[in-house]
Parts: structure tokens; C-alpha cells; sequence
């Protein structure tokens, strides 16, 4: 949509969970003083991995918003990200 290409994540050993470059990062997707609990339904899978959130999806899709823009330095539901267009 707007010109901007889907980003399709997928599980290809079969556990039914997908970890997406971007959101995985804990910059990106973790929930202050929320433990594991993730930004967007996601959860940190290893604890001592600050960039293990994934989904528990055997896909993931998502795209840039309107505004085409993300910063993999802001949390996803804020700034350029809270437009971003996701499925899973």
C-alpha cells in the first residue's frame, strides 16, 4: 500500500512462530516494565535475548504506513511506526 512493499515473515522450521527482523528488536517492541510481554501481541522468547520477540504465527505481514517511513529506534506503536500496517 502506498507504494511501499509488504514485508512477509515466515516459519519455516514448523514451531508456528515467526521472528520478523525489525520487530523483534526489544528497541522496537518491548513494553517497558512489561517482562516479556511485547509491543503488537508479540513476546520475547528468550529471556536473555533483548531481540528475541517474535509472534506465535507461522506468518507475519506487514508494511510501512502511510507515511513510508520507520526508525527501528522508536517503540512500534509510536513516531514513524504507530501508521505501519501489520497482520498476525
Amino acid at each position: 500500500p502506498w507504494g511501499n512493499p509488504y514485508i512477509i515473515t515466515v516459519d519455516l522450521n514448523g514451531d508456528n512462530k515467526c521472528r520478523d527482523a525489525f520487530y523483534k528488536s526489544g528497541l522496537v517492541s518491548q513494553i517497558p516494565n512489561g517482562g516479556d510481554k511485547g509491543l503488537n501481541g508479540l513476546f520475547r522468547s528468550v529471556a536473555t535475548d533483548p531481540n528475541s520477540f517474535e509472534a506465535n504465527k507461522p506468518i507475519m505481514v506487514w508494511s510501512f504506513g502511510p507515511d513510508g517511513l520507520i526508525n527501528s529506534q522508536q517503540k512500534a506503536n509510536v513516531g514513524m511506526n504507530k501508521d505501519n500496517i501489520l497482520s498476525w
